[in-house]
């Protein structure tokens, strides 16, 4: 069987910082499936076209010259809030991802178009898959669909077109789930929430768990935009510092808000105990994970953007961690008290308060937390995740 995934986010080399969650899913979709993956080039270089086992990627050009074909590195959103002359660089990437994909298509002759986010990519794939008659699914992961809520109409017509012209489709949540329902009535037989996966090396890598970690030694690991919520985080660390409490952040990842961030840090006189990291290997990133005593996931939801997981802390949780999570993501429908720790989004007095909570747990909870968040990350590995995926989307 053959698949064309049109996707806009892919790690297309060890060095891109790019999140790796739809190359792992592909890599298992190709044991038993053959992969064409089309995605926009980015600002590096990247041969046109090349194989590998039963995966081949077509990247595609849109915008000359390359070092300014940032748009998939940032997000639409992110470029348009940038510049706004960027409108002309995302016209120009949905007009070659159309064509590329119809050319593409009609080389190859899918048996399925696989999009992820409603849009642009499944918007245009049920477009193209309308045109020529094939079989178009998709995967909804979150903000995208914020968008389209606040366009009213146009958004609400491009949300049904594109899920009356798809045969199945999958949410990442059940929060992605409901934006992505909202103003319009789903065919239930259409949909599943699966959630994306976490690679196993997260389990595998060997760990320094033995070292101590009951002080607050603070990890955040992500693309650092507005709704990710870390300056929740730096003012529940201000917080820490004025109560005479010890801790060391290290923020892992880059991205628009970074100097925002760096500025607050500086304002509060708390720089010293803050440390800023770009994005890392896998290796790197889990010795990150590995040093620190709690995973912070603060993200908060905005009139544009929400966090339909994340993945970052189902990761921590793979490698025995205590997380705090933010109220407001999609993924907090996986945790409890006996997982993690949960605290109100947006609210960083809630959040002082929990990583005060943690730093007086017993061992005996924090070995409990760790256990049940080890078998709960476990649910999670991209071998079972796929395969419902696989057996869901393609099947006849």
């Amino acid at each position: 069987m053959k698949i064309i995934v049109n996707t806009s986010t892919y790690k297309q080399d060890l060095n891109d910082p790019s999140p790796s969650f739809i190359n792992d899913l592909i890599n298992e979709f190709s044991k038993s499936l053959e992969i064409f993956v089309l995605f926009p080039r980015k600002t590096k270089k990247l041969a046109s076209q090349y194989s590998n086992s039963n995966i081949t990627l077509i990247p595609y050009s849109y915008f000359v010259p390359r070092k300014m074909s940032n748009i998939s590195e940032k997000g639409i959103l992110s470029s348009l809030k940038e510049n706004k002359l960027n409108v002309i660089k995302v016209f120009l990437l949905l007009l070659s991802q159309f064509l590329k994909l119809i050319y593409y298509s009609l080389k190859i002759k899918p048996d399925y178009i696989y999009s992820h986010w409603v849009f642009p990519q499944a918007f245009i794939g049920a477009l193209v898959c309308k045109i020529l008659n094939i079989n178009h699914v998709f995967t909804s992961h979150g903000s995208d669909v914020s968008i389209l809520n606040n366009l009213g109409y146009l958004g609400t017509s491009i949300k049904k077109f594109t899920i009356a012209n798809s045969k199945k489709y999958t949410t990442v949540s059940s929060l992605a789930n409901k934006k992505l329902n909202k103003n319009i009535s789903l065919n239930k037989s259409k949909h599943l929430n699966v959630p994306m996966g976490i690679n196993e090396i997260f389990f595998k890598k060997k760990s320094n768990l033995n070292k101590k970690s009951e002080n607050l030694n603070l990890l955040f690991f992500g693309r650092i935009t507005r709704y990710k919520g870390l300056d929740v985080v730096i003012d529940a660390c201000y917080l820490l510092q004025q109560n005479g409490f010890k801790f060391y952040l290290k923020i892992v990842g880059s991205g628009d808000y970074k100097n925002e961030i760096i500025k607050e840090t500086k304002k509060l006189n708390i720089m010293q105990n803050i440390e800023f990291i770009n994005f890392e290997s896998r290796d790197n990133l889990i010795g990150h994970i590995d040093d620190a005593s709690v995973i912070v996931v603060p993200s908060i939801e905005t009139k544009f953007e929400f966090e339909a997981g994340p993945l970052s802390f189902l990761e921590g949780m793979a490698r025995k961690k205590i997380c705090l999570v933010s109220s407001s993501v999609g993924f907090v429908e996986h945790c409890s008290n006996n997982n993690s720790i949960i605290f109100e989004s947006g609210n960083s007095s809630d959040l002082f308060k929990k990583l005060i909570q943690i730093k007086y747990l017993s061992i005996e909870e924090r070995a409990k937390i760790k256990e049940n968040a080890f078998i709960t990350a476990q649910k999670f590995t991209y071998k079972k995740i796929s395969k419902k995926v696989e057996n869901f989307l393609f099947s006849v």
